[in-house]
């Protein structure tokens, strides 16, 4: 699957994960693309980093995370361009979302598998 659809389960995943408050998937897509149109008319990522800390239940950090989530997945053209402007947060939410990718392949694969053994099984379409 694209990254953006997978922004709201990898941050809903992560964020169960670490303990942080997320109140549904549609919150996490309505404040991930907010984070892009912010950025379309400001680009500083600090500044958007409050945006998100002012308009949400997060607080700095998890707003960090989840602006560098939302930039790599929903409008990658907002990155900073410069090494220094928060690199590591965008470098572990791309992990964070690769992680996530393989381990959903992994399953779609399983799946594949138990519906090919499940054929066999008289009574199973």
């Amino acid at each position: 699957p694209p990254r953006s659809t997978l922004f709201p389960y990898t941050t809903l995943f992560r964020s169960k994960k670490e303990g942080v408050p997320v109140p549904s998937q549609e919150y996490v897509m309505t404040h991930g693309h907010a984070v892009c149109d912010f950025l379309t008319q400001q680009p500083n990522f600090a500044d958007a980093v409050r945006f998100v800390q002012q308009s949400s239940i997060w607080d700095e950090n998890q707003s960090t995370d989840f602006a560098a989530g939302a930039i790599v997945s929903y409008c990658p053209q907002n990155e900073p361009t410069s090494a220094d402007q928060m690199q590591p947060a965008y470098q572990n939410t791309l992990s964070d979302l690769q992680a996530i990718q393989s381990k959903l392949q992994g399953i779609q694969g399983d799946l594949h598998d138990i519906d090919r053994d499940l054929e066999g099984i008289p009574g199973h379409p």
